[in-house]
């Protein structure tokens, strides 16, 4: 592989890697040279190989017709796991008991991560901690502020998998800033807080030492970090800028943007505002390394589009990628359920969920969820 410096997935002008062109993109394409093949990204990692190859076969089978929970429903049933680990906010409960019904009346045994902490705190540490002593199978995110749901996915021994990214001022649709930022989140995300980058509150490599030890002082101190963003916030920030005040005084000078390629325009507004706001970006997208699915051990009906060469998203290439550069902070933008846990597992940095995927449901994951709920007090 040559060495790339610098990665810029989101201004790509024509995504050549997603028909799988290795030779055709810039000169900083991640796909030129010698690319290690996912034998070799995955290596004994078996768990992570079914996990990319599940995700991939849910992605043909529901695409377009499953809600991004029903897709962790599948993923779990197609991993052959018992016992899922539901992790959240303390603002989140409502949803997390909407979620374990629906799990339990899907034949797993739930574990709540917010059995371990009193109702005021979030404690992701110890969540992370009681889902492990737990034994759980696989672990769902269910709204975790920006910093606290890092802290508890770089915590879990179980792969991870986040169902709603909490943004308060969007009833958790954290995607809609990004969609309206040359209008009603033009100041906000171009202008309020430029500040932060410009005033880190912890040592320098804080980010880095928490990373290789998440119950240090270190996580400590971002723990704390998070909690005095969102106090500072008091629900009037979206999670965008959430990420920028974490991000600028957790002392974050380059960051990570892992993406789908269904998140492409997305991808490009949020690489231009963290550009803006003083942040350099190496950006890549879930194409970069894929192969042909059927040499994945995939069958041609299986595919989104059957009769059409199609290629697999290679999670793991995303993280690798990003571990050799070394960014100060990565952020995850809109994966696949499942193919988000290989890059979760992967990375060596900390990572923030910023947005997760629903293509039923434009992105707003947590719609069912109230639906849900309407209709159990229209029951009642």
């Amino acid at each position: 592989m040559v060495q790339i410096d610098e990665v810029d997935c989101a201004t790509c002008p024509d995504f050549t890697c997603r028909l799988g062109f290795r030779d055709l993109g810039p000169d900083n394409c991640p796909m030129k040279g010698d690319f290690p093949t996912p034998q070799e990204l995955f290596g004994d990692r078996e768990d992570l190989l079914a996990t990319a190859r599940s995700a991939a076969i849910i992605e043909g089978k529901g695409y377009r017709k499953w809600t991004r929970s029903r897709e962790i429903i599948e993923l779990a049933q197609r991993l052959g796991v018992s016992k899922v680990g539901l992790a959240a906010c303390k603002t989140m409960k409502l949803e997390m008991g909407i979620y374990a019904g629906w799990l339990e009346d899907s034949g797993f045994e739930v574990v709540r991560g917010r059995d371990s902490v009193t109702d005021g705190q979030c404690g992701p540490r110890e969540q992370a901690t009681f889902l492990n002593s737990a034994e759980t199978g696989l672990n769902v995110v269910m709204g975790m502020c920006v910093g606290h749901d890092s802290l508890f996915m770089h915590t879990s021994r179980a792969l991870v998998t986040p169902l709603v990214s909490q943004d308060s001022f969007l009833r958790h649709n954290p995607v809609a800033a990004l969609h309206t930022s040359r209008t009603y989140f033009d100041g906000p995300l171009h202008h309020a807080h430029k500040q932060a980058y410009a005033s880190p509150v912890v040592e320098p490599g804080t980010l880095q030492e928490a990373a290789k030890d998440p119950f240090g002082p270190a996580a400590d101190r971002l723990e704390q970090l998070a909690d005095q963003v969102v106090q500072d916030g008091d629900g009037r920030w979206c999670r965008v800028e959430e990420l920028l005040e974490f991000a600028g005084r957790a002392g974050a000078q380059t960051l990570g943007l892992i993406f789908c390629s269904g998140f492409r325009e997305e991808a490009k507004v949020l690489n231009r505002l963290l550009g803006i706001n003083g942040f350099k970006v190496h950006s890549i997208q879930c194409k970069a390394g894929a192969v042909p699915k059927e040499e994945m051990g995939m069958l041609d009906s299986q595919k989104v589009r059957p009769g059409n060469k199609e290629m697999m998203c290679n999670p793991l290439a995303q993280a690798v990628v990003l571990n050799r550069i070394g960014p100060d902070l990565n952020i995850l933008l809109g994966q696949c359920a499942g193919h988000d846990a290989g890059s979760i597992a992967t990375t060596e940095a900390f990572a923030v969920s910023l947005a997760v995927k629903d293509r039923v449901l434009a992105h707003n994951t947590v719609v069912e969820l109230y639906r849900g709920a309407l209709l159990d007090r229209a029951s009642a």
